[in-house]
């Protein structure tokens, strides 16, 4: 059932289940950011901040993301999901996202969820790229547990991954790349842009988040963290696993996982009938996140 009354919003609500769902745009001024609220029918235990990754990475993730947020507002769990400004539906032009802008995207969702579901025991979840963001955000927020799907380590990683998927491209259409990976570098420096499959990398977002890792943005707070990896990825199991080593011994309570096969996250193809069957990923986040509330329920 779908409720068109308010001119910024579209709601609809599940006959089976009670779950309200709210598309709208919000945010304190334009370029305003768009989103969707999940809100369960009874009161919330507690709230959780979708961060999707970006690019072809946040189509192929699109699916599970809304499997996610019914599956834990049918079990009484508010949640935000939303799309940064300059992507997706949201308001505003590419080249003005910035790691920053995605920052200030979130802490809105968070704001929009306590202020519509009145909760204020949340949890941030963030894919790829989007942990970086979800981490960052849940150190405003306390002990926030965090939830990490293969997350990005840092922007070199990030640049490589994507140059990875540009040869492997190249080489399916049979042509060879001439770019090397520094080239590619360099063009995005030189021209403030970059065309990889279609999508557009911008220079202000990959100058922005130079500083940044996943290290850092975690931050020095122990609190209950999910990583899921899918598949093990030699190049990058290395460094998870030490940070996973370095969390644990400063306290943090984290649960690590590597299950299915490597994603192929730029690549999707068909990625709708492999999202509708990857149902364990979905399945261990919920399970996890629910578990979580209450511990911190009984805690409180």
């Amino acid at each position: 059932m779908l409720d068109t009354s308010l001119p910024h919003q579209a709601k609809r609500i599940d006959p089976a289940t009670g779950v309200r769902e709210i598309a709208e745009f919000f945010g304190p001024e334009e370029p305003r950011t768009f989103g969707f609220t999940h809100l369960p029918s009874s009161r919330p235990v507690g709230g959780v901040v979708i961060c999707s990754p970006l690019y072809a990475e946040f189509n192929r993730n699109y699916r599970r993301e809304v499997l996610i947020a019914r599956q834990l507002a049918s079990l009484g769990v508010a949640v935000q999901r939303f799309h940064y400004r300059g992507h997706g539906n949201s308001q505003g032009g590419i080249h003005d996202a910035t790691f920053d802008t995605m920052l200030d995207d979130a802490l809105a969702a968070a704001q929009r969820l306590v202020d519509s579901a009145g909760v204020n025991n949340l949890a941030f979840f963030g894919t790829r790229f989007g942990g970086l963001v979800a981490a960052s955000a849940a150190t405003r927020f306390g002990k926030a547990p965090l939830v990490l799907w293969d997350p990005v380590l840092n922007h070199s990683q990030y640049l490589r991954d994507i140059y990875r998927a540009y040869r492997i491209q190249a080489l399916k259409e049979g042509a060879r790349s001439s770019e090397s990976a520094e080239g590619m570098e360099e063009h995005l420096r030189r021209d403030g842009e970059l065309d990889i499959l279609g999508y557009t990398i911008t220079r202000s977002l990959y100058e922005g988040v130079q500083d940044r890792s996943l290290d850092k943005e975690v931050g020095l707070s122990p609190r209950p963290l999910l990583v899921i990896r899918f598949g093990r990825d030699p190049r990058l199991e290395r460094g998870i696993s030490e940070l996973v080593l370095r969390w644990q011994m400063a306290g943090f309570d984290v649960n690590h996982l590597s299950i299915g096969r490597q994603e192929a996250w730029w690549f999707t193809s068909g990625a709708l009938v492999i999202q509708e069957a990857l149902t364990e990923p979905v399945d261990l986040t919920v399970d996890w996140l629910m578990k979580t509330f209450d511990q911190r329920t009984e805690l409180l």
